[in-house]
Protein backbone atom coordinates (compact mmCIF):
# COMPACT_ATOMS: atom_id res chain seq x y z
CA UNK A 1 0.00 0.00 0.00
CA UNK A 2 1.48 3.31 -1.07
CA UNK A 3 0.80 6.07 1.41
CA UNK A 4 1.90 9.70 1.40
CA UNK A 5 0.77 12.52 3.64
CA UNK A 6 1.20 16.17 2.77
CA UNK A 7 0.44 18.79 5.42
CA UNK A 8 -3.12 19.98 5.81
CA UNK A 9 -2.49 23.10 3.76
CA UNK A 10 -2.08 21.07 0.58
CA UNK A 11 -5.84 21.50 0.31
CA UNK A 12 -5.35 23.89 -2.55
CA UNK A 13 -5.69 21.45 -5.40
CA UNK A 14 -8.65 21.73 -7.74
CA UNK A 15 -12.14 21.31 -6.28
CA UNK A 16 -14.31 18.58 -7.72
CA UNK A 17 -18.01 18.92 -8.45
CA UNK A 18 -18.73 16.88 -5.29
CA UNK A 19 -17.47 19.76 -3.13
CA UNK A 20 -20.53 19.82 -0.85
CA UNK A 21 -20.35 16.06 -0.33
CA UNK A 22 -16.79 16.30 1.01
CA UNK A 23 -17.82 18.69 3.76
CA UNK A 24 -19.67 18.06 6.96
CA UNK A 25 -23.30 19.04 6.54
CA UNK A 26 -23.88 22.66 7.65
CA UNK A 27 -25.94 21.49 10.65
CA UNK A 28 -23.13 19.20 11.80
CA UNK A 29 -20.34 21.75 11.21
CA UNK A 30 -22.17 24.39 13.25
CA UNK A 31 -22.15 22.20 16.37
CA UNK A 32 -18.66 20.75 16.03
CA UNK A 33 -17.36 24.19 17.06
CA UNK A 34 -18.45 23.36 20.62
CA UNK A 35 -16.30 20.25 20.84
CA UNK A 36 -12.71 19.89 22.04
CA UNK A 37 -9.84 20.73 19.77
CA UNK A 38 -8.74 17.08 19.68
CA UNK A 39 -12.08 15.90 18.26
CA UNK A 40 -12.05 18.61 15.60
CA UNK A 41 -8.47 17.75 14.64
CA UNK A 42 -9.44 14.10 14.34
CA UNK A 43 -12.29 14.98 11.97
CA UNK A 44 -9.85 16.93 9.83
CA UNK A 45 -7.45 13.97 9.84
CA UNK A 46 -10.33 11.87 8.53
CA UNK A 47 -10.86 14.37 5.69
CA UNK A 48 -13.76 16.43 7.01
CA UNK A 49 -13.91 20.19 7.35
CA UNK A 50 -15.12 21.21 10.80
CA UNK A 51 -15.48 24.99 10.72
CA UNK A 52 -17.46 26.78 8.04
CA UNK A 53 -15.08 29.75 7.94
CA UNK A 54 -12.25 27.32 7.22
CA UNK A 55 -13.75 25.70 4.11
CA UNK A 56 -10.93 24.96 1.73
CA UNK A 57 -10.51 22.82 -1.37
CA UNK A 58 -9.05 19.42 -0.74
CA UNK A 59 -7.97 16.52 -2.90
CA UNK A 60 -4.89 14.90 -1.31
CA UNK A 61 -5.46 11.64 -3.20
CA UNK A 62 -4.22 13.30 -6.39
CA UNK A 63 -0.75 13.55 -4.85
CA UNK A 64 -0.91 10.55 -2.56
CA UNK A 65 -1.35 7.99 -5.32
CA UNK A 66 1.77 9.17 -7.18
CA UNK A 67 4.12 8.57 -4.25
CA UNK A 68 6.48 5.67 -3.77
CA UNK A 69 7.96 6.58 -0.38
CA UNK A 70 6.17 6.47 2.95
CA UNK A 71 6.35 9.36 5.36
CA UNK A 72 8.51 8.24 8.27
CA UNK A 73 8.53 11.27 10.58
CA UNK A 74 8.43 15.03 10.87
CA UNK A 75 10.12 17.40 13.29
CA UNK A 76 8.90 20.93 13.99
CA UNK A 77 11.55 23.46 15.08
CA UNK A 78 10.85 27.02 16.29
CA UNK A 79 12.73 30.08 17.54
CA UNK A 80 14.81 31.27 14.62
CA UNK A 81 16.46 34.65 14.37
CA UNK A 82 14.93 36.96 11.70
CA UNK A 83 17.38 35.67 9.09
CA UNK A 84 16.54 32.05 9.85
CA UNK A 85 20.21 31.12 9.95
CA UNK A 86 20.77 30.30 13.63
CA UNK A 87 20.00 27.16 15.58
CA UNK A 88 16.48 26.38 16.66
CA UNK A 89 14.58 24.62 19.43
CA UNK A 90 12.57 21.45 18.70
CA UNK A 91 8.90 21.60 19.59
CA UNK A 92 7.06 18.58 18.16
CA UNK A 93 7.83 15.50 16.13
CA UNK A 94 5.61 12.85 14.59
CA UNK A 95 6.69 9.25 14.02
CA UNK A 96 4.73 7.16 11.50
CA UNK A 97 4.49 3.36 11.75
CA UNK A 98 2.72 1.30 9.08
CA UNK A 99 1.20 -2.17 9.50
CA UNK A 100 0.58 -3.15 5.88
CA UNK A 101 -1.15 -6.47 6.60
CA UNK A 102 -3.77 -4.70 8.72
CA UNK A 103 -3.97 -1.55 6.53
CA UNK A 104 -3.21 0.45 9.67
CA UNK A 105 -1.03 3.47 10.35
CA UNK A 106 -0.05 4.72 13.81
CA UNK A 107 1.25 8.27 14.25
CA UNK A 108 2.78 9.22 17.60
CA UNK A 109 3.21 12.92 18.33
CA UNK A 110 6.05 13.71 20.75
CA UNK A 111 6.91 17.02 22.39
CA UNK A 112 10.41 18.15 23.33
CA UNK A 113 10.84 18.92 27.02
CA UNK A 114 13.99 19.25 29.17
CA UNK A 115 16.17 17.78 26.44
CA UNK A 116 14.12 14.66 25.73
CA UNK A 117 11.15 13.67 23.56
CA UNK A 118 7.99 12.76 25.50
CA UNK A 119 4.92 11.06 23.99
CA UNK A 120 1.90 13.38 23.84
CA UNK A 121 -0.70 12.28 21.28
CA UNK A 122 -1.37 9.23 19.15
CA UNK A 123 -3.68 8.58 16.19
CA UNK A 124 -4.43 5.18 14.70
CA UNK A 125 -5.92 5.11 11.18
CA UNK A 126 -7.45 2.01 9.61
CA UNK A 127 -8.10 1.74 5.85
CA UNK A 128 -10.04 -0.79 3.85
CA UNK A 129 -8.88 -2.79 0.82
CA UNK A 130 -9.61 0.23 -1.40
CA UNK A 131 -7.31 2.41 0.74
CA UNK A 132 -10.27 4.39 2.13
CA UNK A 133 -10.18 5.59 5.73
CA UNK A 134 -12.80 3.63 7.69
CA UNK A 135 -11.69 4.35 11.23
CA UNK A 136 -9.45 6.72 13.12
CA UNK A 137 -8.88 6.89 16.88
CA UNK A 138 -6.94 9.30 19.08
CA UNK A 139 -5.35 8.92 22.49
CA UNK A 140 -3.25 11.19 24.69
CA UNK A 141 -0.39 10.18 26.95
CA UNK A 142 -1.06 10.71 30.66
CA UNK A 143 2.23 11.41 32.45
CA UNK A 144 0.73 10.70 35.88
CA UNK A 145 -0.25 7.12 34.99
CA UNK A 146 2.44 6.71 32.33
CA UNK A 147 -0.18 5.28 29.99
CA UNK A 148 -2.19 6.11 26.86
CA UNK A 149 -5.73 7.34 27.55
CA UNK A 150 -8.48 7.18 24.87
CA UNK A 151 -9.62 10.58 23.59
CA UNK A 152 -11.90 10.30 20.55
CA UNK A 153 -12.68 8.08 17.58
CA UNK A 154 -14.47 8.16 14.22
CA UNK A 155 -16.03 5.29 12.27
CA UNK A 156 -16.71 5.85 8.56
CA UNK A 157 -18.89 3.64 6.35
CA UNK A 158 -18.06 4.37 2.67
CA UNK A 159 -20.71 4.45 -0.03
CA UNK A 160 -20.29 1.34 -2.19
CA UNK A 161 -17.08 1.62 -4.23
CA UNK A 162 -16.89 5.40 -3.95
CA UNK A 163 -13.65 6.91 -2.70
CA UNK A 164 -15.38 10.09 -1.53
CA UNK A 165 -18.95 9.36 -0.39
CA UNK A 166 -20.04 7.96 2.97
CA UNK A 167 -23.28 6.26 3.95
CA UNK A 168 -22.76 7.15 7.60
CA UNK A 169 -20.24 8.57 10.08
CA UNK A 170 -20.04 7.98 13.83
CA UNK A 171 -18.09 10.24 16.22
CA UNK A 172 -17.38 9.22 19.84
CA UNK A 173 -15.50 10.80 22.73
CA UNK A 174 -14.04 8.98 25.73
CA UNK A 175 -15.64 9.76 29.08
CA UNK A 176 -13.26 9.39 32.00
CA UNK A 177 -16.22 9.58 34.40
CA UNK A 178 -18.07 6.69 32.73
CA UNK A 179 -14.88 4.91 31.62
CA UNK A 180 -16.59 4.33 28.31
CA UNK A 181 -17.22 5.84 24.88
CA UNK A 182 -19.98 8.46 24.52
CA UNK A 183 -21.61 9.16 21.17
CA UNK A 184 -21.18 12.80 20.07
CA UNK A 185 -22.56 12.68 16.55
CA UNK A 186 -24.17 10.31 14.07
CA UNK A 187 -24.53 11.20 10.38
CA UNK A 188 -26.67 9.20 7.96
CA UNK A 189 -26.60 10.17 4.28
CA UNK A 190 -29.05 9.40 1.48
CA UNK A 191 -28.32 9.66 -2.24
CA UNK A 192 -30.32 10.07 -5.44
CA UNK A 193 -30.23 7.87 -8.55
CA UNK A 194 -27.14 9.74 -9.79
CA UNK A 195 -25.31 8.96 -6.53
CA UNK A 196 -25.48 12.57 -5.41
CA UNK A 197 -26.01 13.42 -1.77
CA UNK A 198 -29.66 14.46 -1.36
CA UNK A 199 -30.27 14.25 2.42
CA UNK A 200 -28.02 14.25 5.47
CA UNK A 201 -29.52 13.46 8.88
CA UNK A 202 -27.32 14.46 11.82
CA UNK A 203 -27.95 13.49 15.43
CA UNK A 204 -25.89 15.39 18.01
CA UNK A 205 -25.64 15.11 21.78
CA UNK A 206 -25.88 18.67 23.09
CA UNK A 207 -25.63 19.17 26.88
CA UNK A 208 -27.10 15.72 27.45
CA UNK A 209 -29.95 16.29 25.01
CA UNK A 210 -30.25 14.56 21.65
CA UNK A 211 -30.85 16.96 18.77
CA UNK A 212 -31.58 15.94 15.19
CA UNK A 213 -31.02 18.01 12.04
CA UNK A 214 -31.75 17.56 8.34
CA UNK A 215 -29.81 19.04 5.43
CA UNK A 216 -31.42 18.88 1.98
CA UNK A 217 -29.28 19.20 -1.16
CA UNK A 218 -30.55 20.66 -4.45
CA UNK A 219 -28.74 20.43 -7.82
CA UNK A 220 -29.00 22.44 -11.04
CA UNK A 221 -29.16 21.09 -14.61
CA UNK A 222 -25.32 20.91 -14.67
CA UNK A 223 -25.32 18.54 -11.71
CA UNK A 224 -23.83 21.12 -9.31
CA UNK A 225 -25.11 21.43 -5.75
CA UNK A 226 -26.54 24.96 -5.58
CA UNK A 227 -28.69 24.94 -2.42
CA UNK A 228 -28.33 23.28 1.02
CA UNK A 229 -31.33 23.77 3.30
CA UNK A 230 -30.99 23.05 7.04
CA UNK A 231 -33.76 22.10 9.47
CA UNK A 232 -34.10 21.23 13.13
CA UNK A 233 -36.23 18.10 13.46
CA UNK A 234 -38.92 18.66 16.09
CA UNK A 235 -41.95 16.69 17.24
CA UNK A 236 -44.10 19.41 15.68
CA UNK A 237 -42.29 19.25 12.35
CA UNK A 238 -39.12 20.45 10.61
CA UNK A 239 -38.07 23.94 11.76
CA UNK A 240 -36.07 25.92 9.13
CA UNK A 241 -32.66 26.93 10.44
CA UNK A 242 -31.02 28.43 7.39
CA UNK A 243 -29.61 27.62 3.97
CA UNK A 244 -26.52 27.96 1.78
CA UNK A 245 -26.34 29.20 -1.81
CA UNK A 246 -23.45 27.94 -3.95
CA UNK A 247 -22.30 29.22 -7.35
CA UNK A 248 -19.98 27.50 -9.83
CA UNK A 249 -17.72 27.90 -12.83
CA UNK A 250 -16.51 24.83 -14.69
CA UNK A 251 -18.09 22.73 -11.88
CA UNK A 252 -15.85 24.48 -9.34
CA UNK A 253 -17.34 26.42 -6.43
CA UNK A 254 -16.95 30.19 -6.80
CA UNK A 255 -19.00 31.30 -3.78
CA UNK A 256 -20.81 29.93 -0.72
CA UNK A 257 -23.28 32.26 1.01
CA UNK A 258 -24.94 31.27 4.28
CA UNK A 259 -28.30 32.59 5.51
CA UNK A 260 -29.64 31.98 9.00
CA UNK A 261 -33.20 32.07 10.27
CA UNK A 262 -34.54 35.07 12.15
CA UNK A 263 -38.07 34.41 13.31
CA UNK A 264 -39.09 38.09 13.10
CA UNK A 265 -37.46 39.25 9.88
CA UNK A 266 -36.91 35.91 8.11
CA UNK A 267 -33.63 34.65 6.68
CA UNK A 268 -30.70 37.05 6.91
CA UNK A 269 -27.15 36.75 5.51
CA UNK A 270 -24.47 35.46 7.85
CA UNK A 271 -21.22 34.83 5.97
CA UNK A 272 -19.86 34.37 2.47
CA UNK A 273 -16.79 32.71 0.96
CA UNK A 274 -15.54 33.38 -2.57
CA UNK A 275 -13.05 31.32 -4.62
CA UNK A 276 -10.95 32.43 -7.60
CA UNK A 277 -8.88 30.08 -9.78
CA UNK A 278 -5.80 30.41 -11.96
CA UNK A 279 -5.50 29.30 -15.58
CA UNK A 280 -4.83 25.69 -14.48
CA UNK A 281 -7.99 25.75 -12.32
CA UNK A 282 -6.13 25.64 -9.04
CA UNK A 283 -7.44 27.87 -6.28
CA UNK A 284 -5.66 31.22 -6.33
CA UNK A 285 -7.58 33.25 -3.73
CA UNK A 286 -10.19 32.60 -1.06
CA UNK A 287 -12.01 35.47 0.61
CA UNK A 288 -14.28 35.18 3.66
CA UNK A 289 -16.85 37.83 4.60
CA UNK A 290 -19.39 38.35 7.37
CA UNK A 291 -22.59 40.34 7.04
CA UNK A 292 -22.65 43.64 8.94
CA UNK A 293 -26.28 44.28 9.87
CA UNK A 294 -25.67 47.88 10.91
CA UNK A 295 -23.86 48.86 7.69
CA UNK A 296 -25.90 46.48 5.52
CA UNK A 297 -22.82 45.21 3.68
CA UNK A 298 -20.26 42.42 3.56
CA UNK A 299 -17.07 42.92 5.62
CA UNK A 300 -13.97 40.94 4.71
CA UNK A 301 -12.53 39.06 7.70
CA UNK A 302 -10.13 36.58 6.10
CA UNK A 303 -8.06 36.52 2.93
CA UNK A 304 -6.03 33.58 1.58
CA UNK A 305 -3.66 33.70 -1.38
CA UNK A 306 -2.13 30.55 -2.87
CA UNK A 307 1.04 30.39 -4.95
CA UNK A 308 2.30 27.56 -7.21
CA UNK A 309 5.51 26.75 -9.03
CA UNK A 310 5.84 25.81 -12.71
CA UNK A 311 4.88 22.22 -11.85
CA UNK A 312 1.65 23.40 -10.19
CA UNK A 313 2.94 22.44 -6.74
CA UNK A 314 1.72 24.53 -3.86
CA UNK A 315 4.67 26.62 -2.65
CA UNK A 316 3.08 29.46 -0.67
CA UNK A 317 -0.05 30.32 1.31
CA UNK A 318 -0.51 33.84 2.69
CA UNK A 319 -3.38 34.29 5.17
CA UNK A 320 -4.57 37.71 6.34
CA UNK A 321 -6.95 38.08 9.27
CA UNK A 322 -8.64 41.48 9.09
CA UNK A 323 -9.75 43.32 12.22
CA UNK A 324 -11.97 46.34 12.70
CA UNK A 325 -9.16 48.41 14.24
CA UNK A 326 -6.78 47.61 11.32
CA UNK A 327 -4.53 45.48 13.56
CA UNK A 328 -4.32 42.77 10.91
CA UNK A 329 -2.41 39.53 11.42
CA UNK A 330 -0.66 38.12 8.35
CA UNK A 331 0.77 34.61 8.23
CA UNK A 332 2.79 33.01 5.44
CA UNK A 333 3.55 29.33 4.94
CA UNK A 334 6.00 28.10 2.32
CA UNK A 335 6.68 24.57 1.04
CA UNK A 336 9.87 23.21 -0.49
CA UNK A 337 10.09 19.95 -2.46
CA UNK A 338 12.72 17.42 -3.39
CA UNK A 339 12.45 14.50 -5.79
CA UNK A 340 9.38 15.87 -7.55
CA UNK A 341 6.34 15.64 -5.27
CA UNK A 342 8.01 15.01 -1.90
CA UNK A 343 7.74 17.93 0.45
CA UNK A 344 10.78 18.17 2.70
CA UNK A 345 10.37 21.55 4.40
CA UNK A 346 7.42 23.63 5.59
CA UNK A 347 8.19 27.12 6.96
CA UNK A 348 5.81 29.34 8.90
CA UNK A 349 6.16 33.15 9.12
CA UNK A 350 4.25 36.09 10.55
CA UNK A 351 4.44 39.66 9.26
CA UNK A 352 6.13 42.10 11.65
CA UNK A 353 4.73 45.55 10.84
CA UNK A 354 7.52 47.26 12.82
CA UNK A 355 10.20 45.53 10.75
CA UNK A 356 8.03 45.61 7.61
CA UNK A 357 8.94 42.02 6.78
CA UNK A 358 8.01 38.40 7.42
CA UNK A 359 9.68 36.82 10.46
CA UNK A 360 10.24 33.06 10.66
CA UNK A 361 8.28 31.30 13.40
CA UNK A 362 9.03 27.63 12.82
CA UNK A 363 10.12 25.02 10.33
CA UNK A 364 8.90 21.47 9.89
CA UNK A 365 11.21 18.89 8.30
CA UNK A 366 9.82 15.77 6.58
CA UNK A 367 11.60 12.41 6.50
CA UNK A 368 10.71 9.29 4.50
CA UNK A 369 11.40 5.58 4.88
CA UNK A 370 13.69 4.05 2.30
CA UNK A 371 15.31 7.34 1.37
CA UNK A 372 16.50 10.53 3.05
CA UNK A 373 14.50 13.31 1.45
CA UNK A 374 15.13 15.98 4.08
CA UNK A 375 18.37 17.43 5.29
CA UNK A 376 19.10 17.25 9.03
CA UNK A 377 18.22 20.53 10.77
CA UNK A 378 20.52 22.37 13.16
CA UNK A 379 21.21 21.01 16.61
CA UNK A 380 18.76 22.52 19.12
CA UNK A 381 19.66 25.22 21.60
CA UNK A 382 18.80 24.75 25.27
CA UNK A 383 15.24 25.38 26.39
CA UNK A 384 14.12 26.11 29.96
CA UNK A 385 10.87 24.97 31.61
CA UNK A 386 8.10 27.58 31.50
CA UNK A 387 6.37 27.97 34.86
CA UNK A 388 2.67 28.91 34.71
CA UNK A 389 -0.29 28.92 37.09
CA UNK A 390 -2.89 27.66 37.50
CA UNK A 391 -2.45 24.49 35.50
CA UNK A 392 -5.00 23.15 34.59
CA UNK A 393 -6.60 26.50 33.79
CA UNK A 394 -9.99 27.59 32.54
CA UNK A 395 -9.58 31.30 31.86
CA UNK A 396 -6.54 33.44 32.64
CA UNK A 397 -3.06 31.94 32.88
CA UNK A 398 -0.24 33.66 34.79
CA UNK A 399 3.22 33.27 33.26
CA UNK A 400 6.12 33.52 35.68
CA UNK A 401 8.69 35.49 33.69
CA UNK A 402 10.42 38.73 34.64
CA UNK A 403 11.30 39.88 31.09
CA UNK A 404 9.19 40.89 28.12
CA UNK A 405 8.25 37.73 26.21
CA UNK A 406 6.80 36.70 22.88
CA UNK A 407 4.38 33.92 23.88
CA UNK A 408 2.84 31.36 21.52
CA UNK A 409 0.27 28.60 22.07
CA UNK A 410 0.30 25.45 19.90
CA UNK A 411 -2.06 22.49 19.76
CA UNK A 412 -0.71 18.94 19.85
CA UNK A 413 -0.46 18.91 16.05
CA UNK A 414 1.92 21.87 16.11
CA UNK A 415 -0.60 24.43 14.83
CA UNK A 416 -0.03 27.97 16.08
CA UNK A 417 -3.28 29.04 17.76
CA UNK A 418 -2.37 32.19 19.66
CA UNK A 419 0.50 34.67 19.78
CA UNK A 420 0.93 37.68 22.06
CA UNK A 421 3.67 39.98 23.35
CA UNK A 422 3.64 40.24 27.17
CA UNK A 423 5.48 42.72 29.36
CA UNK A 424 6.67 42.61 33.00
CA UNK A 425 3.75 43.17 35.35
CA UNK A 426 1.29 42.04 32.70
CA UNK A 427 2.20 38.38 32.31
CA UNK A 428 -1.38 37.17 31.87
CA UNK A 429 -2.50 34.97 28.98
CA UNK A 430 -6.22 34.71 28.17
CA UNK A 431 -7.39 31.20 27.28
CA UNK A 432 -11.17 31.71 27.09
CA UNK A 433 -11.27 31.28 23.29
CA UNK A 434 -9.47 27.92 23.34
CA UNK A 435 -11.48 24.69 23.58
CA UNK A 436 -10.69 22.23 26.35
CA UNK A 437 -7.56 20.21 25.66
CA UNK A 438 -3.79 19.98 26.04
CA UNK A 439 -1.56 22.69 24.54
CA UNK A 440 2.13 23.45 24.18
CA UNK A 441 3.26 26.87 25.35
CA UNK A 442 6.50 28.52 24.36
CA UNK A 443 8.02 31.88 25.21
CA UNK A 444 11.03 33.79 23.88
CA UNK A 445 12.72 36.51 25.93
CA UNK A 446 15.98 38.38 25.60
CA UNK A 447 17.42 35.87 28.07
CA UNK A 448 16.43 32.62 26.43
CA UNK A 449 13.79 30.12 25.33
CA UNK A 450 11.06 28.58 27.51
CA UNK A 451 8.52 25.81 26.86
CA UNK A 452 5.87 23.94 28.80
CA UNK A 453 2.55 22.12 28.58
CA UNK A 454 -0.81 23.48 29.76
CA UNK A 455 -4.24 21.91 30.19
CA UNK A 456 -7.31 23.98 29.34
CA UNK A 457 -10.42 22.83 31.20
Amino acid sequence: MKTFYLPALLWALALSQTFAQKQLAPSAAAHVANWTGNVKNLLQEAGFETTYLQNRPQNPKAVQNRSELQLDSTILFFDYDPTGSLDSTPLFRSVHTYFAQMNTEVVVEDQFDAGVWNPAFRTTTVRDEKDRTVGIAAAYFDLASNAWVPDSRIEIFPRGDSEELQDSVLVDAWSTDLNDWVRLMTIHNQFDAAERLKLSITTIDFAGQSLQFKDLYTYDFNGDNTIIESFLVDSSGDIPGGYQELTYENHLVTSITTFNGDWQSGMIPQDRITFNYNAAWYVETIRTYVWDIDQNEWLEVLGEDYGYDNQNRLVEVVTTNFSENNENYIERITFAYREAEYIHLESNYYFDFDLDEFVLIDRKYYYYSGDTVSETPHEPVSVQPLVVSPNPASGTLRIQLTEAANVQVFDLNGRLLQQVKLHPGQMMLELQELPAGIYQLKAVTAGGYYAGRIIKQ
